[in-house]
């Protein structure tokens, strides 16, 4: 039996993970942990953008385990904690992932909404590091 097939991302994994050498995937934005802090950058934009949906509630898992937590877009903090987390809603055409790489990854209908809301958001993207 032979490797596995490359998948769509050109990894032999189901995924992408900023560790992997190449391009951020189309319609994924990686962002620098920081820009998610407190009140750093990304916050009211993601926070603005996720109140203009319906439902106006997010679902926010963490590790390890735990069984989930349903909060107001309001209080989402997306950014990594000690703890991975991910948070969608009852849709499924987003995920905001908060990753031990100190990286917030956003995927899904949030993107174009999250672009347009953040003007300085460029300024904000994960670029991987020369040691990479």
């Amino acid at each position: 039996m032979g490797p596995p097939d490359r998948g769509a991302l050109g990894s032999r994994r189901p995924l992408w993970d900023p560790q992997i050498d190449g391009d951020v995937p189309e319609g994924l934005l990686v962002l620098q942990t920081p820009a998610m802090w407190d009140d750093g950058p990304g916050v009211e934009p993601m926070r603005r953008a996720l109140r203009e949906r319906s439902p106006h509630r997010v679902v926010e898992i963490r590790e390890p385990g735990t069984a989930g937590s349903l909060i107001d877009a309001d209080l989402i903090e997306p950014f990594y904690t000690g703890v991975e987390a991910v948070w969608t809603d009852e849709t499924l055409d987003w995920v905001v992932y908060a990753s031990h790489h100190w990286t917030v990854e956003v995927s899904g209908t949030l993107v174009p909404r999250l672009k347009a809301l953040w003007p300085d958001l460029d300024d904000w993207r994960w670029v991987a590091p020369d040691w990479y």
